[in-house]
């Protein structure tokens, strides 16, 4: 319910978001949770109705160990290319606004996915291995194995995933950092002085200035916005997905 929400406010907000990269990766997040969740609940669903026994027995333990390894690394490279994207924002506007368009999201969401899809598929090879896990209603890695190379492949994914939360954490810090002492210049410098020089020599009428004065108001709002997103997304990543990789 909370992927379609979110999907019916995208699609009311697209027209002021089609140029902001960041409201592209947003809402391929949006799709990618939806589809995971789409794909993984009706194997699990059927193993509580099959009495805790997953039907369809090792190949189906597979597919659902593929699908869960690759959703839930998609989602924290997702999350961190959204970081790394308001980085680039607020530190490198230039490269930013050569190079971050809106359809640069999809070019990296191609990335992440290619780059998902191989990961996801080496325990079909003999990297890694998918096993049954309580209450054997769904498959993820054996974090069990004494087999080292099943180890290392397990290792490489935990350690992939607590990579993208510092990502996450520094990124957004930073961010955060950047953007506060960017509003506490605007208070300093965008006083009510600088308007009245501008009205006074003619540059902006009052009208001019209102509209200026609403722009301005709408951008802190957006930056806020993002900001709070940002925070919380990481922070939810932080509490509940660090723990299992550990």
């Amino acid at each position: 319910i909370g992927n379609l929400l979110a999907l019916v406010v995208l699609h009311r907000t697209r027209m002021e978001s089609q140029r902001l990269m960041f409201h592209s990766l947003v809402a391929g997040l949006v799709w990618n949770d939806l589809i995971g969740i789409v794909l993984t609940s009706p194997v699990t669903v059927a193993s509580y109705i099959n009495g805790l026994q997953m039907p369809g027995g090792e190949h189906l333990c597979r597919f659902n160990g593929f699908i869960m390894i690759c959703f839930g690394l998609s989602t924290p490279l997702i999350v961190s290319a959204m970081a790394i994207e308001r980085f680039l924002f607020v530190k490198y506007t230039f490269f930013y606004t050569k190079h971050c368009a809106p359809g640069a999201a999809r070019f990296v969401m191609i990335v992440i996915w290619g780059f998902v899809l191989f990961f996801g598929l080496l325990p079909m090879f003999g990297f890694g291995n998918y096993v049954l896990q309580y209450p054997r209603t769904w498959c993820f890695l054996d974090f069990r194995t004494t087999n080292p190379v099943h180890a290392a492949y397990g290792y490489m994914y935990s350690g992939l995933n607590l990579l993208l939360v510092i990502v996450m954490v520094v990124c957004n810090l930073v961010v955060v950092v950047t953007l506060a002492r960017v509003r506490d210049y605007r208070r300093k410098y965008s006083s009510s002085s600088l308007n009245s020089v501008l009205i006074g020599d003619g540059v902006m009428d009052d009208s001019q200035r209102q509209q200026a004065i609403l722009r301005r108001r709408k951008q802190k709002d957006m930056e806020l916005q993002m900001i709070v997103v940002m925070c919380a997304i990481t922070t939810i990543f932080a509490v509940c997905w660090v723990p299992l990789m550990v």
